[in-house]
C-alpha cells in the first residue's frame, strides 16, 4: 500500500503540475492578449490626443476667422453709417468733426486729423483733430502732406522710418510710428486729406 500511496502521490503531482502549467499558459497568454489589447488602446489614445489637437487647432483658427468677419462687419457697418452722417452735412467742420470722431470711436485709430482746402485759401488747413497733442507740430507738417499728396496718385502708408523725407517729418513730427494719409478729392482735384 506504501508503493500504491507514493504513485497517488505522484500522479497527483504529476496532474497538479500538468494543471498549474496549463494555468500558467493560460495567464501567459491572457497577460500577452491584454499585454497586445493595451497597446492597440496606447495607438488610439494617441490618434485621439493627435484628433483633439487638430480640432482645437482649427477651432481657434476659425474663431480667429470670425473674430476678423465681425472686425469687418462692424467696419462696413461704421463706414455706411459714416457715408449717411456725411451726405446730410454740407459744413466743412462738422463733417471734420463727424470724420475724425468716427475713426477714433470706431476704428481705433489713436490719432486722426482732417485736412480742407477752403475756396478762400490755397493752402490746407486742419479742421478737426483727435488724439493729437502736437498742435503746432501738426501745423508744421501741413507743407510735408500737401507735397506728399500731390507725389502721390492715391493714399500714403507711411511710417517713422520711412527713406522719403516728408513722410518721415509727418511720423517724426506727431510722433508715429506709422500712418495713413488718404486724400480727398471733388472732381478730380485733391481738396483734402484725412490723416
Amino acid at each position: 500500500m506504501g508503493s500504491e500511496l507514493i504513485l497517488v502521490l505522484v500522479a497527483t503531482l504529476g496532474l497538479s503540475f500538468v494543471i498549474l502549467l496549463i494555468l500558467w499558459i493560460r495567464g501567459q497568454q491572457k497577460l500577452y492578449e491584454s499585454s497586445k489589447s493595451l497597446g492597440y488602446f496606447k495607438k488610439l489614445c494617441e490618434e485621439l490626443d493627435q484628433n483633439t489637437k487638430i480640432i482645437v487647432k482649427q477651432d481657434l483658427e476659425l474663431t480667429r476667422t470670425h473674430e476678423a468677419l465681425d472686425k469687418r462687419a462692424r467696419g462696413l457697418f461704421a463706414l455706411h453709417e459714416l457715408g449717411n452722417k456725411m451726405g446730410s452735412v454740407f459744413d466743412e467742420s462738422v463733417m471734420a468733426e463727424i470724420v475724425t470722431k468716427t475713426l477714433t470711436e470706431e476704428f481705433g485709430f489713436e490719432k486722426t486729423a482732417f485736412f480742407m482746402r477752403l475756396r478762400e485759401k490755397s493752402t490746407l488747413l486742419c479742421l478737426r483733430s483727435h488724439g493729437i497733442q502736437e498742435k503746432e507740430s501738426l501745423e508744421e507738417t501741413i507743407p510735408c502732406i500737401e507735397q506728399s499728396l500731390q507725389n502721390s496718385a492715391g493714399g500714403i502708408l507711411g511710417s517713422a522710418n520711412a527713406p522719403q523725407p516728408n513722410i518721415h517729418k509727418i511720423a517724426a513730427g506727431l510722433k508715429l510710428d506709422a500712418f495713413l494719409l488718404a486724400p480727398i478729392e471733388l472732381k478730380g482735384e485733391k481738396v483734402g486729406a484725412i490723416l
